[in-house]
């Protein structure tokens, strides 16, 4: 998009410089979000490991 901004478009320079900045930090965000998403999925398989689930039937004992 950045690219657009400076070659396709005949946006003023200052314009696009603003636009530049502001995909510059929305790219930012979503990348600290990312970061926040995999701690919370890091955390899940973590607690999961530390604590398996009992998949055994009450009464059903296998042969």
């Amino acid at each position: 998009l950045e690219h657009k901004l400076h070659y396709k478009h005949d946006l003023p320079p200052e314009r696009a410089q603003v636009l530049a900045e502001e995909l510059r930090n929305c790219a930012e965000r979503i990348e600290e979000l990312d970061l926040r998403m995999q701690a919370v999925r890091n955390e899940i398989v973590t607690y999961n490991e530390e604590n398996p689930k009992d998949t055994s039937f009450p009464g059903f004992t296998e042969e």
